[in-house]
């Protein structure tokens, strides 16, 4: 027992003068590389894993980025321009690619009236009485996939470059309140779209953005016509335009 106590002693006195190496010096040793080995001498165990020194552990890689846009395109063969406003949601799989999904919805209204007089009102204005002859409207809504790729930020600005498809609706409507005729018509069918803008970064998780972009899509429907026989009706969509919008991530 005398023998026995200093051996402990000199034992406990070993295990308190122990620091244990850092987890990167471990794991160089074991891959027996020295410790200024490419890449291993920056690995470090963080939070239950492996990450590189000075790599971002906030949760901001990969992250949901949510985007809010309004623009206007114009048809092909259509001098009217037609209002957009939508949104996308995608994962950031990676700084340079992000997949995710986008939906449109494009519109454009018109009227045609009459003016059925016209006078003097209270302090200089004039006062017209219309009336209202006929009325349309277009709506075009595209559901799309998407694959969106980006460049390096460079001087404040970040180039980028996307596509996607997927199912397009067209809501057409029109009233003639002369005759009483009216006509409301769904078409529906594939369709994609391409565009190219630039973004320039407000904060790490926010940016704003401008692109050009195009959309390809010929919609049908089926219907009858005055003979009874059934027939394809088709409307041809392409079209090209500008958005702008509002990026936010987490």
């Amino acid at each position: 027992m005398k023998r026995t106590l200093p051996i402990v002693a000199a034992l406990i006195g070993a295990l308190a003068g122990f620091h244990p190496a850092p987890a990167r010096a471990i794991v160089t040793a074991a891959a027996g590389f020295p410790s200024s080995a490419p890449g291993l001498s920056s690995l470090e165990y963080h939070r239950g894993r492996w990450h590189h020194a000075g790599a971002s552990d906030d949760g901001t890689e990969p992250r949901v980025m949510k985007e809010l846009h309004a623009g206007f395109q114009n048809p092909d063969g259509d001098s009217g321009t037609q209002v957009v406003v939508g949104g996308r949601v995608a994962q950031t799989v990676s700084p340079h690619l992000a997949i995710g999904g986008m939906l449109d919805w494009s519109h454009r209204g018109e009227s045609l009236a009459q003016v059925i007089h016209s006078g003097p009102g209270p302090a200089g204005s004039t006062i017209s009485t219309e009336r209202e002859l006929s009325r349309a409207a277009s709506d075009l809504v595209p559901v799309l996939a998407y694959l969106q790729v980006s460049g390096d930020a460079g001087r404040g600005a970040i180039p980028y470059v996307g596509g996607g498809g997927g199912y397009e609706l067209l809501f057409l409507s029109a009233r003639d309140f002369t005759t009483g005729d009216r006509y409301d018509a769904t078409f529906h069918g594939w369709g994609w779209q391409t565009w190219v803008g630039v973004a320039v970064p407000l904060s790490p998780r926010a940016r704003v953005s401008a692109e050009v972009f195009g959309n390809f899509s010929d919609l049908a429907r089926d219907a009858g016509d005055e003979a009874g026989y059934r027939v394809r009706e088709t409307v041809n969509m392409n079209a090209v335009g500008m958005r702008f919008g509002l990026a936010f991530g987490r």
